[in-house]
């Protein structure tokens, strides 16, 4: 049996190898996507949960504080489930000195040390927010409606744990109409369609205003343009108008 040159030997043991690998990168499964698409049932569901999580402890809050701009929504259903009427806000905005670090500005703060108040946020994603509040407000119990690893600490309670590379997507930072599952450049597009339609809206109702003023002026007009005997003639009673013949 005659031995294949060993150029051609080395390239069919390639061809054997790489094959497999190939056909897998063709037949693989499509990418999970770490998206997390919030409707707003659902985040009103999770929001409710924490509210009976919090009424399980025993515990009556004095009042609750709202992490702007997150937090003002789970703020109101838990100021509606545990009647809680007192709501304070507090405001943190986060700036970059550089590429790599970020830091928080406060723009709002609260004048107490959170002794019997409830702060509340969406989301605990890497902690900073939160550490920062906690210097802010040492004897506050702090709550999230969701958390990722590096917040978790930082929290006193929330219901759904993610993992720290899933990106949340809440319903109020989508355009009414959308799905849940609607994109950045689909919420974009959305915008700019609305945009037009606005001013398309405009345009035609300017042109209707311009179409009646035109009817408007003619109908003014109108009486000018009729002939003068005619005007005349109305004006004389039918009585001597009869006679007159």
């Amino acid at each position: 049996m005659a031995r294949l040159p060993r150029p051609t030997f080395i390239l069919l043991l390639q061809l054997m190898l790489l094959l497999p690998l190939r056909l897998m990168s063709i037949f693989q499964a499509p990418a999970i996507s770490r998206d997390l698409p919030l409707t707003w049932d659902l985040f009103h569901r999770d929001t409710v949960s924490l509210a009976r999580r919090l009424k399980d402890t025993g515990k009556r809050f004095r009042g609750i504080v709202a992490v702007s701009r997150g937090g003002l929504l789970p703020a109101g259903v838990l100021s509606q489930q545990l009647d809680v009427k007192l709501v304070d806000t507090v405001c943190m905005s986060s700036y970059s000195t550089d590429k790599k670090q970020h830091r928080l500005r406060c723009l709002k703060g609260v004048f107490h040390d959170g002794l019997g108040w409830l702060v509340v946020d969406d989301l605990a994603d890497t902690g900073e927010t939160i550490r920062a509040l906690r210097k802010m407000l040492p004897k506050a119990t702090f709550v999230t409606v969701y958390a990722k690893p590096l917040g978790k600490p930082w929290v006193d309670m929330y219901v759904k744990s993610l993992e720290q590379s899933m990106w949340v997507s809440f319903p109020w930072e989508r355009e009414p109409g959308l799905p849940a599952e609607a994109t950045e450049q689909e919420t974009d597009r959305a915008r700019e369609g609305e945009g037009q339609g606005q001013r398309n809206s405009n345009s035609n109702n300017n042109k209707k205003d311009s179409r009646e003023s035109d009817k408007a002026g003619s109908a003014m007009e109108w009486p000018m343009r009729r002939p003068v005997l005619h005007q005349i003639a109305r004006r004389v009673p039918w009585q001597q108008r009869k006679r007159g013949r």
